[in-house]
């Protein structure tokens, strides 16, 4: 596995222009298969169209409803016309009181194949921006291009039917509130990753992951939501058990409230804010774990609030891959002298 980080040290739209070079190689007869929460970005819609023009499945699986409302319409409206089979999934609520806890597509898989190869990646970045949008739009989504995000690039066979298997639910799957009478599988293990796809993993699969750390152990945090208390009272645990824990999220109080870093602070975990002069969001989500013997690292689209471990659809892999881990050992580093001292670029 190979990971790509965008961010401000790294070139305008790195991560968007990977994905799109990885669209046009896909050849005639071949299939793309993406699963996002944001999707924004023309350019990348026009090479979409391109493929499914020159004989590539392209199938998409939109969040009609995020929290931005009426975000991705455009892009929608500009597909649908297209040749590209797209699901655009509203889940209906019929009455809030008794139908809480509906999902939101909040996973990014970007899913490719044709008879030379096949790879997906999986991470924390949306193709939400435009290379001319509104400051207002900025301010509420953030520079997704210029911010802190992350690729992780996935060749492993079983890992990618496994992905696969999981797009092809998505998409046929009735989403509403009947789609919680069928759920796919929480978990696939294959060699030394794991596949967790929310919400039937829930918080249960964080716990088990954070509690492989024992003694004298160290666990690094980069999450840009971190807002659910059921977190604390797992990482107080750890913390007693004389495991070493640091933080790094986002600037904002709706992403990473005052009470829950007051509450960190109290107990001696050691947090800093990502606060970028631009404000470029720091939208990474990963766990770094490192032990005596291994260091095992966590990544995905989830955040640690109560609607991506409880409600919505999410994908979060942990692997004991030993380049895979330095590398977002590596990053966490470069983040961390950024912020303390603020060299931000």
């Amino acid at each position: 596995m190979n990971v790509f980080f965008g961010g401000p040290d790294k070139p305008p739209y790195f991560l968007r222009d990977l994905l799109a070079q990885k669209i046009v190689s896909v050849q005639p007869g071949g299939e793309i298969f993406w699963i996002t929460y944001y999707f924004r970005d023309f350019f990348l819609a026009s090479k979409l169209i391109d493929a499914a023009n020159r004989g590539v499945k392209v199938s998409l699986v939109l969040e009609a409803r995020p929290r931005l409302k009426n975000a991705n319409d455009e892009v929608y409206n500009l597909l649908k016309n297209s040749n590209i089979e797209i699901k655009y999934i509203k889940h209906f609520t019929p009455h809030k009181s008794f139908f809480k806890g509906m999902p939101k597509i909040h996973e990014k898989i970007y899913f490719f194949r044709d008879e030379n190869e096949a790879y997906a990646f999986i991470g924390s970045f949306n193709p939400s921006g435009r290379e001319s949008d509104s400051p207002e739009i900025i301010k509420l989504i953030g520079d997704q291009d210029r911010g802190h995000n992350f690729l992780v690039e996935i060749t492993d066979s079983n890992l990618l039917n496994a992905i696969y298997e999981h797009c092809l639910y998505m998409k046929n799957v009735n989403h509403g509130i009947f789609e919680n009478f069928k759920r796919q599988r929480s978990e696939i293990t294959i060699h030394n990753t794991t596949l967790h796809f929310f919400p039937p993993a829930q918080i249960k699969c964080i716990k088990d992951f954070l509690n492989c750390a024992k003694n004298k152990d160290k666990v690094y945090i980069c999450e840009s939501h971190i807002s659910l208390f059921d977190i604390f009272d797992i990482l107080f645990k750890l913390k007693k058990a004389n495991i070493e824990i640091e933080i790094i999220s986002h600037n904002t109080k709706r992403r990473f409230p005052k009470s829950i870093q007051e509450k960190f602070e109290k107990i001696s975990i050691k947090t800093l804010r990502y606060n970028h002069p631009q404000n470029y969001p720091m939208h990474n989500k990963f766990i770094i774990i490192e032990k005596k013997d291994e260091t095992l690292v966590g990544f995905g689209s989830l955040n640690l609030t109560y609607r991506s471990l409880y409600e919505s659809h999410e994908i979060f892999a942990v692997t004991s891959d030993k380049n895979l881990a330095a590398a977002f050992k590596k990053r966490w580093q470069e983040m961390y002298f950024e912020i303390v001292n603020n060299s931000y670029e």
